[in-house]
């Protein structure tokens, strides 16, 4: 957890439908004053493809959710045609998702992938609260 005013910065490695429900659960309880924004960043193709409606289901507990696009080198390693979208949730680049985020006040943001998801993570501290 990183705190910053009424803010709560949390990067977790949870990218399994149940694990998401568990996390989002798990900072209602403890923040229950503050809103949940859950941002999520696929892994793996045949994981989206397999728990597309599970993770739609877990990701809607949150207040608000997000999903990033998958990263543009990786391989779909399905014979499907399909791309984030599947999952249902507002798929959003980095720069859009961080426009929509910066004026959110009083969130505890989750950024949930196997993915390393600092970074964009970091780039909402900075963007947010003018931190270097």
């Amino acid at each position: 957890e990183i705190i910053i005013k009424d803010d709560i910065f949390v990067d977790d490695y949870a990218h399994h439908p149940s694990q998401m429900r568990v996390i989002i659960e798990e900072y209602r309880n403890k923040y229950p004053s503050k809103r949940i924004i859950a941002i999520f960043k696929p892994d793996r193709y045949s994981r989206i493809l397999y728990f597309h409606k599970q993770i739609n289901k877990s990701l809607s507990t949150a207040d608000e959710a997000f999903v990033l696009p998958f990263p543009k080198m990786m391989k779909n390693d399905t014979n499907e045609l399909f791309d984030e979208s599947i999952i249902g949730i507002s798929v959003l680049d980095n720069a859009l998702l961080l426009e929509k985020l910066k004026d959110y006040s009083n969130c505890v943001f989750l950024f949930l992938s196997s993915k390393d998801l600092s970074e964009i993570r970091n780039q909402l501290m900075s963007f947010k609260f003018d931190i270097d």
